[in-house]
Parts: structure tokens; sequence; C-alpha cells
């Protein structure tokens, strides 16, 4: 039966062309920029360490003076000295912990004639790799041994491998990065998490290209490596960041249950204290935070993306309310025959069916235009001078769901006229007719 009203909603829509398509494109523009919109949402919310994100913690104490200090109420730093993320990660109070900075990096490999590569390269430690879930083609991390002895070594991403050595195997060769020679011990498989986490706090950039190179923390302060983003509360000496009352690196930590991160903030409270005894803090304030709290805490995602979204919700009502009209100017037209089915035997509930089932037809139609559209929207928003730019393509999930809100816009737009044409009393359109 179903078919039947498909194939005869199909023979109605064709016999009125011009209606049908301006109430298709009504439909079509809505889906087209909700989609959009939803798109880039989707994109910047996804998750970037999906296996593990529940079980990461973003670690935060405040090692700053007194001024502008008030207990209970100040938030504490983003970031740590050298000195307490030493203390706190040689603790092993957590399953695995990681310290991460940025800075500028020159790349130039043993190849001859190719140019020097300018990038940003993450120095940490050698928890980094596994605590992320990156995955290696070729090699492996660093070890912990190496943290401690300062081991001139890197780690490349695959894409920095394809650009410096043709994706071979690279493992063994060296780069210089800031005019330090380091060898390769590693090849990363394709990881660039959407969004940029780890950078949250130590860079402006939250999405976009994954990172290239990966190298101790100790090399780049042993080379006098200059981070991005430093920030120090005292009289400091950058180049010697291992003692200075300087603020660069961002903690994280792997957590596994709710009861590991209450014993991890108790031992982050007594580390606090500690610290306060001995003169070296004056603020009793510490932060541990999740992955997705910590995103939602520095607004990763731009708000204007979340007004963009409700925007184009907006929109869509719009089109579906402009759809709704149409199908009813239409359904007043064709009262007749709705009288004449009715008188011959056909029930509301046949009526209603067939009149939703050309609104189904239409939302479908509607959508499939809509997704040139929607193709065409986020095209051009891989063109703006956004970070996310490059991330705006429409994925299987976000396919399906075009198809999904077409079919409901359709659906929502028929119930009305469908409602009017069934309560309708055929005997006046007998009449007339």
């Amino acid at each position: 039966m179903i078919i039947y009203y498909i194939s005869l909603g199909l023979r109605v829509l064709r016999n009125n062309v011009f209606l049908t398509t301006i109430t298709i494109m009504s439909l079509a523009l809505g889906i087209g920029a909700c989609i959009t919109a939803l798109t880039v949402l989707h994109v910047l919310s996804s998750d970037p360490v999906p296996k593990k994100s529940g079980q990461l913690y973003y670690v935060r104490i405040d090692p700053t003076g007194a001024n502008g200090y008030a207990k209970g109420e100040t938030v504490p730093a983003p970031m740590m000295t050298y000195v307490d993320a030493a203390n706190i990660i040689g603790a092993n109070k957590a399953l695995a912990s990681t310290a991460v900075a940025l800075t500028p990096a020159k790349i130039t490999s043993s190849l001859v004639g190719l140019r020097p590569l300018f990038s940003e390269a993450v120095t940490t430690t050698s928890g980094f790799f596994s605590l992320f879930d990156a995955r290696f083609l070729y090699g492996a991390g660093w070890s912990v041994k190496d943290d401690s002895g300062s081991s001139r070594v890197v780690v490349i991403s695959k894409d920095m491998n394809d650009r410096l050595f043709q994706g071979r195997d690279s493992v063994g060769q060296t780069l210089r990065v800031n005019n330090v020679d380091l060898q390769v011990v590693g090849v990363l498989e394709d990881w660039s998490p959407q969004p940029r986490f780890y950078a949250v706090s130590l860079s402006r950039r939250n999405y976009g290209g994954g990172d290239g190179i990966f190298m101790p923390l100790s090399v780049s302060l042993d080379t006098k490596m200059t981070p991005e983003n430093v920030s120090c509360y005292g009289n400091a000496d950058i180049s010697q960041l291992r003692a200075a009352p300087c603020m660069f690196l961002g903690v994280w930590t792997q957590l596994d249950n709710e009861r590991a991160v209450e014993s991890y903030k108790i031992y982050l409270s007594n580390y606090v204290h500690e610290q306060i005894a001995s003169g070296r803090f004056v603020r009793n304030t510490f932060g541990v935070s999740s992955l997705h709290d910590w995103m939602k805490e520095n607004r990763v995602i731009p708000d204007d993306v979340r007004v963009q979204v409700w925007i184009a919700i907006g929109f869509l009502v719009i089109c579906v309310v402009n759809a709704i009209g149409l199908l009813l100017a239409k359904n007043l037209r064709r009262m007749s025959e709705y009288a004449v089915r009715r008188a011959l035997g056909a029930s509301r509930g046949e009526l209603f069916t067939q009149i939703v089932a050309e609104g189904a037809i239409v939302g479908l139609a509607g959508g499939m235009l809509g997704l040139f559209f929607a193709e065409a929207g986020l095209y051009a928003v891989r063109h703006e001078p956004a970070q996310y730019a490059s991330l705006a393509t429409l994925d299987l999930s976000m396919f399906l769901a075009t198809f999904c809100v077409s079919l409901l816009a359709g659906l929502l737009a028929s119930i009305l006229p469908a409602l009017r044409a069934c309560v309708a009393a055929p005997a006046p359109y007998l009449k007339a007719s």
C-alpha cells in the first residue's frame, strides 16, 4: 500500500511542477544551511582521543603571588613551572603522566636540495605517545632514560616523513631542529587529533594540521629553545627555565575512575600545602579537569559556530513554514479530488497517509538538492581564514543526517495540510464540483 501511495504521490507532484519545484527549493535551502552549520559543529566537537578521553585529566596548580588572590574564587594558573611538573610527574600518583610545551622550529634534513621547513615542535616527555594513543608507523618513541639523559632524538609525523624522506623508513636519519642535530627514532601514523587539545593554553591554534616534530623536553631546555607561551611571576632568566619562576608546561594525567580522581586531588592538595609551608606558594588552589571540561572552560569551540547553528535551524524552520504554506495552497486546489475519494470509500487515515507520503517525497527531494547546497556551503567555509576551515567536510554520519533532516522536514511540512484535508467535510466540495 505504501508503494501505491508513493507512486500516486509522484504522479500528483508531476501534475504541478512549478509549485512542487518551489517547495523542494525552499526545503533544500533550509536543509543545506542547517547541514552546513551542523557539520562544522560536528567536526569541531569531535572526540580527539575516542578510546581514552574519559580518562584524561589536565592538572593545574598556582605558584603565583598573593596579589589578586581570593581564596576559593581564584582559578588556578593554566600552566606549570618545570619544578612543579617534575615533582608531580615524578611522584607517580597517576597511571600515566606527561608534560607538554610548544616551541617554534626551523627544520632541515640531511637530504640535499630540500628547503628548511618552519613549524611548531612539541617538546614533551616519553609518556606522551602512549598517554594520547599516538601509534607508530616506523620505530617507537623515546624512553624515560632518554628523558633524563637528554638524548638527542626526535619523533616525526607521517606527513613530515613524507615531505622530508619521501615516505621511506627514516628511523636513524638525522634532522636539524633549530640548529640542533636530532636522530629520528620513530614516525607516527596519521595522528592529528581535533581539537588539538594538548595545545590548549600553550598555543593560539586549537584546530588544523597535526604537529610534525616531537622531541624530549630535556633537549629543548638544554639547547635553550624558548617555548611559545611563557608566563613568569618573578625575576626570571628565561634561558634557565628548569629553575626559573616561569610557567610554560601543560601537565596531563590518566586516571581510570572517580576513585583515582579523588585520590589524585588529595595528593595535589597535600602537595600545595607542602609548598605553602615551605614558602614557595601563597595560593591554596589547584584543579583537575577532564579533557572535555578543559575544552569547555577554554571555549575551544568558537561561540560564533554555535550561534551559526541556531541561525541555520531558525532558517530551516522558516523554510518548513514556507513549505507548509505552499502545500496548503496546493491541497486547497485538490479538495474536490479528496472529496470524491472520501465519497468512494477512502478513510481519513488513507487520505492522511497519501498526503504525508507526498510530503516525504518532497522532503527527500529537498534533501538531495540540499546536499548540493551543503557542499557549496562547506566549500565556502574551507576558503575562510579560520583554523578549522580545512576540516569542514561532509562525513558519512552527516550525509545520513541530511536525509533524516530532509525526511523530517517533509513530514512536518505535510502534517498540517494532511490534517486540513482530513477534517474538511466532503459534501460542499462535491456540490461545488
